[in-house]
């Protein structure tokens, strides 16, 4: 009754509302005309095309009680502005609810208040410019495992599916800035990520029909608690040795040796056994940091690739950038890299392509936050306060980030709206350009996400092609071949069908 009470007593705009199906026939329908398979974190963006008088007030609400919680949908920077920035509401509930079988409500991502505070505060040196830079040693290393099985498919001709192949190159890197450890996923496995990968399959993002089979699966539990005591037993020799050897330990900040760091500095002068409690806080971290660490950087990469190749243009551009930036082959460039990592800053061009893809591919579609009491929010232009009761807030960026208000021509592939001066059509308005949020709750590994993609995507643009193998016929998203899916073994948006590719030895002119 509440969602009728909009209209009748607050006189606020509601879509089509149904006493008994809430505003679910309308997500139906809305599927149903586009690809079948598209990620439903982007039902909320279907929606507000099908009824476009949604996009002039900056938000809508929806009701899709019972299968999700129901929301208030704000696509308006002026107004996210106010929930994520000035004041930053907390995680909804819904996110420990979520990530609750992987890593308990707290983690950097779910949790909220001191204990969010603390955590961040003892983590944020890892990500400093400095300490990043110090990883690209062995972000090189690994790049060139990567490189190996992508120059062993160029020559056999498969065609391969290259998020999964992208996620282990990925897991390899993060490896080395959360646990200072090689863990191998790219080529003899990597039991920590295999069980990482098995629970993220588990977890539950709403009630729809899979989700229910999820969740009365008799043997959920039981695979759950497994999975969490593999990542443990595969962790904890980590944070003891380094307990252990923490006064001898030199080179980059890992978060495990900043995690113990704050810890020693707290129990200096206790004796006795660890804190298992520190311990079981401390895993959930780790494994929440494997988790972020490496599904953004995997899908970029496959969504970047597939874009230039759909642009030669662009990527004729991208190419021309590096061979000036790094030089013109593989050895000098990583040669290059090694020697002056800051290099990979004066890639303009290629950085200004990977904000294009996270514009229009992210691999998260928004922020979910809750009002506490005594929290408003206002409508950007009348400053009417909107009734919040106990909603979700959702700060749909994957709206904003197609909304022609703020993006000419928003369904196009324009990275040089990255490189356009203040006045130009394509300069980004202000708050409009957030996949890794905005405020004090943004991603704590942004600009790591940044500099890993920078150097593996210059490298390996420099020797190789890369051709996504989708039928011409087959389903497309605004005219493309290229959207995202829900995979159900997966918890964000993840490239169609794994993106398959056939990779080539690059043919220079």
């Amino acid at each position: 009754m509440r969602f009728r009470s909009l209209v009748s007593k607050y006189g606020l705009p509601l879509l089509p509302h149904s006493f008994v199906f809430g505003h679910l026939l309308i997500a139906a329908k809305v599927v149903m005309k586009g690809p079948k398979d598209i990620a439903a974190a982007l039902v909320p963006y279907l929606i507000s095309l099908e009824h476009p008088e949604t996009n002039k007030y900056g938000y809508f609400y929806l009701d899709m009680w019972p299968v999700s919680e129901q929301m208030i949908v704000v696509h308006h920077p002026d107004m996210m502005v106010q929930f994520c920035q000035d004041t930053s509401f907390a995680k909804h509930t819904q996110m420990p609810f979520e990530f609750g079988p992987l890593s308990h409500g707290v983690d950097l991502v779910t949790s909220n208040g001191h204990h969010w505070k603390t955590w961040r505060s003892i983590f944020n040196p890892g990500f400093s410019s400095k300490n990043i830079q110090s990883y690209v040693p062995a972000m090189l290393e690994e790049y060139n495992i990567f490189k190996t099985k992508l120059e062993s498919f160029a020559t056999s001709g498969e065609t391969v599916k290259m998020d999964s192949y992208a996620m282990a190159l990925t897991v390899d890197i993060i490896g080395h800035a959360v646990l200072g450890a090689r863990l191998h996923a790219q080529t003899t496995g990597c039991e920590i990520f295999d069980a990482l990968k098995r629970q993220i399959a588990l977890l539950l993002v709403d009630y729809s029909p899979e989700g229910l089979a999820k969740l009365l699966n008799p043997v959920r539990p039981f695979r759950i608690w497994k999975n969490n005591r593999t990542m443990r037993k595969g962790v904890l020799p980590y944070i003891l040795e380094g307990i252990r050897n923490h006064d001898r330990k030199e080179g980059s900040k890992t978060m495990h040796s900043l995690a113990v760091k704050s810890y020693k500095d707290e129990h200096s002068a206790a004796e006795g056994e660890i804190d298992v409690r520190w311990i079981d806080v401390a895993v959930d971290q780790f494994k929440m940091m494997l988790f972020a660490g490496h599904d953004t950087v995997s899908s970029t990469f496959c969504f970047v690739t597939a874009l230039l190749h759909f642009h030669p243009g662009k990527l004729a551009i991208v190419r021309a950038e590096i061979d000036e930036v790094l030089g013109s082959d593989s050895t000098s460039a990583q040669a290059a890299i090694a020697r002056t990592p800051e290099l990979l800053n004066r890639l303009t061009y290629l950085t200004a392509v990977i904000k294009e893809t996270l514009r229009l591919f992210g691999p998260v579609s928004g922020s979910v936050r809750q009002a506490a009491e005594g929290q408003r929010l206002y409508h950007h232009e009348t400053g009417e306060e909107l009734p919040l009761w106990d909603l979700m807030l959702f700060s749909h960026q994957a709206q904003l980030h197609r909304d022609e208000k703020f993006w000419p021509q928003p369904h196009e592939f324009i990275p040089e709206r990255f490189t356009a001066k203040e006045g130009d059509p394509l300069y980004p308005h202000k708050n409009t350009f957030r996949p890794f949020e905005m405020g004090s709750r943004n991603c704590i590994g942004q600009e790591f996400a940044m500099t890993e993609l920078r150097l593996v995507l210059s490298l390996a643009l420099l020797d190789l092609d890369f051709e996504p193998v989708y039928p011409e016929d087959g389903p497309k998203y605004f005219g493309s071949v290229l959207y995202q899916t829900s995979p159900p073994e997966e918890i964000t948006m993840h490239p169609r069908d794994g993106m398959p590719m056939n990779v080539s030895l690059r043919k220079r002119a």
